[in-house]
């Protein structure tokens, strides 16, 4: 009698342990597509910001960027960078830890479309999907 007890409290404990294991890696799932989220966002908008810049520099015919007007984002898990060709932008966000702190990697230029794709913390491109903000895909 007392083995059949051990054995069931093992069971339960196995199947307590399960479900707490799987609830912490829902929990890390979702904390990681909202980071991805929280960056595509502040990615998209510091694009516009920056594009916004570049339209008064043309309209006001100076040949420099004020960064002065313009806070880089910081985006927890992700580091960001901008890459400047005449009148003429790109803007990468790269996870620190790829699947850590981010899977996916962003890509936006002049055209303000958002692009992202897992490329295992490498650079992402003009050639990848369009970043829809869709936690299911």
């Amino acid at each position: 009698m007392e083995t059949i007890l051990i054995i069931l409290a093992l069971i339960v404990i196995a199947a307590a342990s399960i479900y707490a294991w799987k609830r912490f890696e829902q929990t890390r799932e979702k904390r990681l597509l909202e980071r991805e989220y929280d960056t595509a966002v502040a990615l998209w908008y510091f694009a516009r910001d920056v594009k916004r810049e570049f339209t008064e520099m043309t309209r006001q015919r100076i040949d420099v960027l004020d960064f002065r007007k313009i806070t880089v984002p910081h985006s927890q898990g992700y580091r960001v960078l901008i890459e400047l060709t005449g009148f003429n932008f790109c803007i990468h966000a790269l996870p620190e830890q790829h699947g850590r702190g981010g899977r996916l990697s962003f890509f936006i230029d002049n055209s303000l479309t958002l692009r992202a794709a897992d490329h295992n913390g490498e650079r992402a491109n003009e050639q990848d999907e369009e970043y829809t903000g869709d936690f299911n895909s």
